[in-house]
């Protein structure tokens, strides 16, 4: 469990049964039945198929674990000796059909649990001193790494109708699940007097280095998937933080400036310039008229206010301003990313299209139909439909591909972002790999590619790897590998088991698949770097590529003429230095 419980036993008994009333309200909550329902796929780390086979104890009674204690930086919570409750009368409600045992950390049934922080990563925690609310579930006790969805809400939304709205459904699909309230929603804006903010990024960070240290939670399997307004700051974290594996936009948002100007009859610049003014008594007129006769846009407002943390109702449109995924950060998302649609969603219509025409990443938009009952914002009232078919999409993307594919997709991406930066007499530019400049490091990189890309499929690659591959246009060139690439890598390898009995001819003979995938992921990331370097995008390259190498089986390239043995870093040193040193050069 992340963050505080609730401290109003009315409240706690309805978050209790909610579990429990899932099955009488709903039914099987989305993770298959006859609509789109994934049979044989493997969860990380285990045995048990993905998701469950009908009929089995799994999905006929998912053992719901609705904790309600926070958890602290040691990664235990036990209460302080003045509100602690035995543990042994402190189990979180399950329904009745379910195996139900204590969670871990103890939880008090009706008295405020002590307050304990998230574990924090030095200088991201915004939240010293504090907690995020949120629940944890689990499909199992097994403590097995498992596919773990982290998910939040948007606008007013709450990490309790997160239930409803794909917690379940996961953890039917044998997913591990945390939920929480970011600054502004309403358990840290009621208890806590967090206001919203739009660097996103700094809220999930601290929750998944919180995540990492859980039990039943596969660190390299991870999704963020944010609803409403979340469909808007979850693709913004995954720029900022490498470690996701996917993104689910339930529904998609580009611009939350496009919904602040819609009603100002002016040009979008003069529209910001007004908002954003000091004064302006004809939009402030205008709003108050509209909040006096329409409760509706009384309620929008005000809510706005209390959720922004300003006290004018023009303040809050002003705020929402800066709520978007402009000028590039979209096109720096690396991870795959699911956009949904609703046909007639009545507050974010259009903004799905525009995200997803400016994602560059592995991307796939999902609109659902009026025909099909689903058209509503959010699928609002169609969650059976509208998760059968998101759960399957994640069990493609996440759930099923190998981990090391994974990585080389999001490694295509974040070397993609350094090229689209080079241009003009960049290309000629020097670069750290001897007697190599810019233009001459990418060649390699996209021959490569293009060579893994036919081996990978049985086909022809078409040239040499010392051919020329860039021709007039190097940016469109290696876009087209990096497609051709991604897609052969899950072409051959969609599962584990392919990946391990898969076969790739190299200039020096036959590697296996798991060691090819490791020598190409290294490939792209490390002359991602030599361009880094021409493009003075080294810091944020360097900082991911450390990041992935650290998970992968690095020692298995520590030996002469390639990586020497880990070098120690000075304390604070820069990310380039921090991953010389890990490479084994002297710093």
């Amino acid at each position: 469990m992340l963050g505080e419980a609730a401290d109003d036993h009315v409240h706690q008994q309805r978050l209790q049964a909610a579990p429990a009333a899932v099955d009488a309200a709903v039914g099987d909550t989305g993770a298959g039945g006859d609509l789109g329902h994934r049979e044989g796929a493997v969860a990380a780390g285990t045995t048990a198929g993905w998701p469950p086979p009908r009929g089995s104890p799994a999905r006929r009674a998912p053992p719901w674990r609705v904790a309600t204690a926070s958890a602290p930086a040691t990664g235990s919570c036990a209460p302080r000796t003045t509100t602690a409750v035995p543990s042994s009368s402190c189990t979180a409600t399950a329904p009745a059909h379910a195996s139900a045992t204590p969670t871990t950390p103890p939880c008090t049934a009706s008295a405020r649990p002590p307050p304990c922080s998230p574990r924090r990563r030095t200088g991201r925690d915004p939240y010293d001193g504090t907690t995020l609310p949120g629940y944890l579930y689990r499909s199992d006790d097994s403590g097995a790494p498992r596919p773990t969805v982290v998910m939040f809400n948007g606008f007013d939304g709450t990490a309790e109708e997160m239930h409803f709205f794909g917690a379940a459904a996961a953890v039917e699909r044998g997913c591990t699940v945390l939920t929480f309230d970011g600054p502004g929603q309403p358990g840290t804006r009621h208890r806590q007097g967090l206001m919203f903010r739009p660097d996103w990024e700094n809220v999930v960070t601290p929750v998944l280095d919180y995540a990492e240290t859980l039990p039943g939670v596969d660190p390299e399997r991870i999704a963020v998937l944010g609803a409403s307004m979340g469909g808007c700051l979850a693709p913004r974290a995954a720029v900022f933080d490498r470690r996701i594996a996917a993104v689910i936009a339930l529904d998609g948002v580009y611009d939350l400036g496009d919904i602040s100007t819609a009603s100002i009859p002016l040009p979008r610049q003069e529209a910001e310039r007004r908002l954003r003014a000091p004064h302006d008594l004809g939009i402030d007129a205008a709003l108050e008229a509209a909040m006096a006769s329409d409760p509706s846009t009384k309620w929008a407002l005000e809510h706005g206010m209390f959720a922004m943390g300003v006290d004018t109702p023009r303040v809050f449109p002003a705020a929402y301003l800066d709520y978007h995924l402009r000028d590039g950060i979209a096109e720096r998302i690396a991870c795959p990313v699911l956009v949904c649609s609703g046909e007639e969603d009545g507050f974010f219509k259009g903004q799905p299209e525009k995200l997803y025409d400016h994602l560059t990443c592995e991307k796939t938009f999902m609109a659902f139909k009026e025909r099909e009952g689903a058209e509503a914002y959010c699928q609002s009232g169609a969650q059976r439909l509208a998760f059968a078919r998101i759960y399957d999409w994640l069990a493609r993307v996440v759930v099923e591909r190998p981990a090391a594919v994974g990585r080389i997709g999001r490694a295509l991406a974040m070397t993609g972002s350094v090229v689209e930066a080079i241009g003009g007499d960049v290309w000629s530019a020097p670069t750290p790999c001897p007697e190599w400049d810019a233009r001459t490091t990418l060649n390699h990189v996209v021959g490569g590619m293009r060579i893994f890309a036919a081996e990978l499929t049985g086909t022809d690659p078409g040239g040499e790897h010392h051919d020329d591959w860039l021709g007039t246009d190097p940016v469109h060139a290696y876009k087209a590998a990096a497609e051709a690439d991604r897609a052969a890598w899950q072409q051959a390898a969609p599962t584990d088991a392919d990946l391990a009995k898969a076969m790739v001819r190299l200039g020096f003979g036959p590697v296996p698949g798991p060691m090819a995938a490791l020598i190409h992921l290294t490939e792209v990331l490390v002359h991602g770097v030599d361009l880094a370097t021409v493009a003075d995008r080294t810091h944020r390259l360097c900082e991911d590529l450390l990041t992935h190498m650290r998970r992968t089986g690095m020692d298995a390239f520590r030996r002469p003429g390639m990586f020497g043995p880990e070098n120690p870093a000075p304390e604070g040193a820069a990310a380039h230095v921090r991953l010389l040193a890990f490479l084994g050069r002297q710093v």
